[in-house]
């Protein structure tokens, strides 16, 4: 009996022990399955990292389409000032504070094909107030959308970069959804503030030359403004409960916006320059970060797959790199840079939009009172500015 006894005590022991080694093997099996979702993530996070990065030297440059007065929403051309932006900074050899430089051109970047469309479809000569209705609107929102996306990446350009590498993708991810809530009641807003339209009317007979929009509140003018009032009042509800196209209106627009920003086009060590190198050269000139960053999760990763002794292991092997091996590995060591020079000033580009002071005070008597004729006292103001100018 106790020689039976003694064998089971020997089995149980030993499937203990087959057990112990099956579930160390699963354990390192997810240490690894981790890790490689670890660096998955971790590179698409800072390749977000990257592009944010990207955004904010573009909201420095103040290119994107931010003035209803210029193009592409007007036909004016606006004069904005090529600065250099900081990039990459680092330690030149004297020890000082420098950075690369990367610049955009407004020429370079001035092609926006959905806006440019949207403006010629409204300059035709025989455009109707129902095509400069439905145009505003979209107009409008992308105004609003450049306008804020612009003006708050240049403020997170005031940030040091490291920061934005870390965090950009964060911040931005919440100030888009803010965006996009708020742009829901923007959409709505402009749907009925643009309304005035219904009441204008284009009286260019020709098959030449921009419309000539004369605001009328003639009988028949008023009847049918409120008709088309009152359609677009339905059309609202329909779009807003049954055929919901108004809540995906904004989202699309702002999706349409962050792609154009990430679309332009840099100069950077007098080579053309795209979102694409900026996020290769995030790995490269901020090595440092990311494997710091990558180091936190490695240890995580080994604490909650492989217990206390395996997250001791992996403290031990970085320290280990990070005092002893990194000379040979240069895991922890900073790129050294080329082209850098003296850091150059944060303030945003400035940009002016040049229009007639004709065209000024028309817009200024139609600002007054749209309702009353006004047009036709702009017109003969207009005439009068142009006259001026030719003097």
């Amino acid at each position: 009996m106790s020689s039976t006894s003694d064998t089971s005590a020997i089995d149980e022991k030993k499937g203990e022990d087959t057990e112990s080694e099956d579930n160390l093997g699963k354990d390192i099996g997810k240490f690894f399955m981790s890790l490689a979702t670890i660096i998955i993530v971790l590179i698409l996070y800072f390749s977000a990292g990257g592009s944010v990065l990207y955004g904010c030297k573009i909201g420095q440059a103040n290119i994107l389409p931010t003035d209803e007065k210029c193009m592409p929403y007007d036909s004016n051309t606006p004069n904005v000032q090529k600065i250099l932006i900081n990039i990459f900074e680092a330690n030149n050899k004297e020890g000082t504070e420098a950075s690369q430089k990367i610049s955009f051109s407004y020429d370079k970047n001035k092609k926006n094909t959905i806006l440019d469309m949207l403006r010629d479809s409204k300059q035709k000569p025989n455009a109707s107030n129902i095509t400069a209705y439905i145009v505003s609107i979209i107009e409008g929102l992308f105004l609003f959308n450049f306008s804020a996306l612009n003006t708050f990446l240049n403020l997170l350009n005031q940030i040091p970069e490291c920061l934005i590498l870390i965090f950009g993708p964060i911040i931005m991810m919440f100030y888009v959804l803010m965006l996009m809530f708020v742009d829901f009641f923007y959409v709505i807003y402009l749907w009925f503030y643009q309304m005035t339209w219904f009441f204008s009317e284009n009286t260019n007979k020709n098959d030449s030359g921009k419309p000539k929009w004369q605001t009328s509140m003639s009988p028949s003018k008023l009847f049918t403004g409120c008709v088309f009032m009152f359609v677009f009042f339905i059309i609202f509800w329909l779009g807003l409960l049954v055929i919901p196209f108004i809540p995906f209106l904004s989202p699309i627009v702002l999706l349409i916006c962050i792609g154009t920003i990430l679309g332009c086009k840099g100069e950077m060590n007098n080579k053309e320059v795209s979102v694409g190198k900026i996020i290769k050269d995030v790995f490269k000139y901020n090595k440092v970060t990311v494997s710091s960053v990558f180091s936190v999760f490695l240890v995580l990763c080994a604490f909650a797959n492989l217990g206390g002794l395996g997250g001791g292991i992996s403290i031990g092997v970085i320290l280990f790199i990070y005092f002893v091996a990194n000379k040979y590995l240069n895991v922890f060591n900073s790129v050294n840079e080329e082209n850098l020079s003296k850091i150059a000033s944060y303030d945003q580009a400035t940009k002016t939009c040049k229009i007639s002071r004709g065209v000024e005070m028309m817009n200024f008597v139609k600002s007054l009172n749209p309702f009353n004729g006004g047009d036709k006292i702009a017109h003969e103001i207009k005439k009068i500015g142009g006259k001026l100018n030719k003097n």
